[in-house]
């Protein structure tokens, strides 16, 4: 039954260098970072993914109200049918037993893809993937592969840790869009006596036969009066049609004899009901939501606690056939009462095709700890930059929003000329992304980006058209939250008005209105997916076009891809390199900086004369000690 909550606090971080850095020959001025935007309080009323902020005042920020969402977001009442059951469809799996595990959470989860995979055609009514396997990896979340670009994130668990502690929709949601925890159970059975249990192998963490290209949260947001309670049922119900099922959170433990067994439509059910709490956070248990009924009476709830009105959800247990003493579920599904207030973490998973994608690139492995609140104004933005390590062709990135009611811009870069700068590079396109919930979410790229190996690139989330963003990060901080990053990986863009600049994830270090102990930042959670160069087929244009050489690209006459950024090169120009022949340690060319802690990004020179050189030094010596101190 075990299911924990893990409440991530998130930090209300804005701090920026003030102003743009002083001229080379200038000497530097210590400057410490400033702190932007209001005081704010943390209200935290979910694990990681369902939390806000609230000014001093109780005022609610940056979450718009759930009847002012954008799309996706629809005002209730909506038209639904008195009764929708997945079962009916052929949806959903056969019930499981999670036996003495703490498991339910992997259950609910596998649950909720097995049905969504069904739905979309992605696999036959009899798939059966592996809770054990999504467990192991979730729980035990920290590699052991130093070559893993996530390696340094997460928990090393012990046996028992896994399977017996319990867990939440944030350790599945960050496994699977890890790439790992969707096996087949034919491969990595689960064990009713799991003690006897395996002892997986790193080399399996990545075994999926699955890939996840949604998660939401659908109780996001407060629902504190009728309406917005209707708001959230309709809601539910939507995501239940949409997506087959959704998996929820309630508290089980409300007494044994509220179990209550009853004939309905002429097959024994049973039901349940408690009043002993409405908070959500007293939630025991993980189970898979795949129907309701609208006039599912009063009288089949126990006459010791009985709702005030028909209607219940219709509940896909894990406690096998006929439950488990003294909880006995003869078709092991339950109903619970629509007015059960302990009922929350309400979450939708969608399926992916396992061949959508063979690549991908990420520094995130265990879910996101902070979360930096940007207002419009700020011009908020976060990315990645990547170097690839063969030849492909990017068509996704993938992305978290830690606050609802938020629309972004996805774009990606290639070629970049400045590995400081995202944004520096070749766009290749931008893909507009309207998030009504707090999630994972994917784009498709318009147009895929061609990579050769050892090519650089970026994958960017901004805000649009005035929207607020909140930036999620890796956050060391107090608790069990271990995250590692390197240089040059991660960036934050910050606009105080008009001026804006990206600066390194981890400047946003030890500065926080909320928490005084120090901390980390490390990585933002943006990937990076696509296609190995023999999956993609050219369409080369007929005729050639004259590309001028830049500092870092060849020239030439060259034939375009019309489905990709890819060129053809019929007759080849070099490349000119970085020039700075006025000595300003900027290239004359492209403009990037070039005497800087890490000098060129492109040759590791210090371009300019010998006094340019001096002062990089001394740069690289303040910036080792700099980074030796913030850890």
């Amino acid at each position: 039954m075990k299911r924990i909550r893990v409440c991530s606090i998130l930090l209300a971080v804005l701090l920026l260098f003030c102003t743009a850095q002083p001229a080379v020959f200038a000497a530097e001025e210590a400057t410490e970072p400033l702190l932007h935007g209001l005081p704010l309080k943390v209200v935290v009323n979910e694990n990681g993914l369902g939390m806000h902020f609230e000014t001093m005042d109780g005022v609610r920020r940056a979450a718009a109200a759930p009847s002012e969402g954008i799309a996706g977001r629809q005002k209730a009442p909506r038209d639904f049918p008195a009764r929708y059951d997945s079962r009916a469809l052929g949806l959903v799996t056969p019930v499981k037993d999670q036996a003495a595990s703490g498991i339910c959470w992997a259950f609910s989860v596998i649950s909720c893809l097995e049905t969504n995979a069904i739905k979309k055609g992605l696999a036959n009514a009899d798939v059966d993937y592996s809770e054990s396997h999504l467990a192991w990896y979730a729980i035990n979340s920290k590699t052991t592969d130093k070559n893993d670009p996530t390696y340094g994130d997460g928990e090393k668990a012990n046996f028992n840790t896994i399977y017996q502690t319990g867990g939440n929709s944030a350790y599945a949601v960050a496994s699977i869009a890890r790439g790992s925890g969707l096996a087949y159970e034919s491969e990595f059975n689960f064990l009713r006596d799991f003690a006897n249990f395996k002892i997986y192998e790193e080399k399996d963490r990545y075994i999926s036969e699955l890939h996840m290209s949604e998660s939401n949260m659908l109780d996001s947001f407060d629902y504190s009066d009728s309406y917005d309670k209707a708001t959230l049922m309709a809601d539910m119900k939507q995501a239940i049609m949409d997506y087959g099922s959704i998996s929820a959170s309630f508290y089980a433990s409300g007494g044994d004899d509220l179990y209550n067994n009853s004939y309905y439509n002429g097959s024994e059910v049973t039901a349940y009901y408690q009043t002993k709490t409405s908070n959500p956070d007293d939630a025991d248990h993980m189970v898979t939501i795949v129907g309701w009924d609208d006039n599912f009476g009063t009288e089949h709830f126990s006459a010791k606690k009985r709702p005030s009105k028909p209607g219940a959800w219709i509940i896909k247990n894990s406690w096998g056939i006929g439950g488990m003493e003294p909880f006995p579920l003869p078709d092991g599904y339950l109903y619970i009462s629509y007015e059960d207030g302990s009922i929350c973490e309400l979450v939708t998973y969608e399926a992916m095709a396992k061949n959508a994608y063979d690549q991908m690139y990420q520094y995130d492995g265990y879910f996101y700890s902070a979360s930096f609140p940007m207002e419009a104004n700020e011009h908020g933005a976060y990315g990645n930059v990547f170097t690839a390590d063969r030849d492909g062709y990017l068509s996704k990135v993938g992305f978290y929003t830690s606050n609802g009611n938020e629309k972004v811009d996805v774009s990606v870069y290639h070629n970049l000329t400045d590995l400081r700068n995202p944004e520096s590079g070749d766009l290749v396109c931008t893909v507009r992304k309207d998030c009504p919930y707090i999630g994972y979410h994917t784009v498709d790229l318009t147009r895929l980006c061609a990579l050769k190996q050892g090519e650089t690139f970026a994958a960017v989330v901004r805000a649009a058209d005035g929207s607020t963003l909140d930036v999620p990060v890796e956050a060391n901080y107090i608790g069990n939250n271990h995250y590692s990053a390197k240089d040059g990986q991660s960036f934050i863009y910050f606009a105080d008005g008009d001026k804006g600049e990206w600066y390194p994830a981890g400047d946003f270090s030890n500065r926080s209105i909320l928490i005084t102990n120090n901390y980390t930042v490390c990585n933002v959670p943006v990937k990076a997916m696509g296609l190995s160069a023999d999956k993609h087929t050219h369409q080369w244009s007929a005729g050639t076009k004259e590309l001028a050489p830049s500092c870092v690209r060849d020239g030439g006459k060259v034939r375009t891809c019309a489905a990709c950024d890819a060129l053809d090169y019929v007759q080849r120009t070099a490349a000119t390199g970085h020039t700075d022949e006025n000595g300003d340690g900027i290239c004359d060319g492209c403009g990037a900086a070039l005497v800087s802690p890490d000098a060129c990004p492109y040759c590791g020179k210090v371009h300019g004369g010998g006094l340019e050189k001096i002062v990089a030094f001394f740069h690289r010596i303040l910036a080792f000690f700099r980074n030796l101190f913030h850890r």
